[in-house]
């Protein structure tokens, strides 16, 4: 959920042909604080730091990705 000026917005995010590259920590639960994304030869890799003990990382390589507005 983001609140933008004022309004709750939730996304779901969906990672196309995805492999998990990097998982440092649980992240289930976490709040996504901060993403880097890298154009590859075949698609995505997203780099995301969670907020909560040890600042979990993930990083993920994908084909595409898909955001939608719940």
């Amino acid at each position: 959920n983001i609140k933008y000026n004022g309004i709750n917005l939730s996304f779901m995010i969906t990672f196309v042909a995805s492999e998990i590259i990097k998982q440092e920590g649980h992240i289930v639960g976490s709040t996504w604080l901060y993403e880097e994304l890298y154009r590859m030869e075949n698609g995505y890799e997203a780099h995301i730091l969670f907020a909560g003990e040890g600042m979990p990382e993930l990083i993920i390589r994908c084909n595409d990705i898909i955001i939608e507005e719940k």
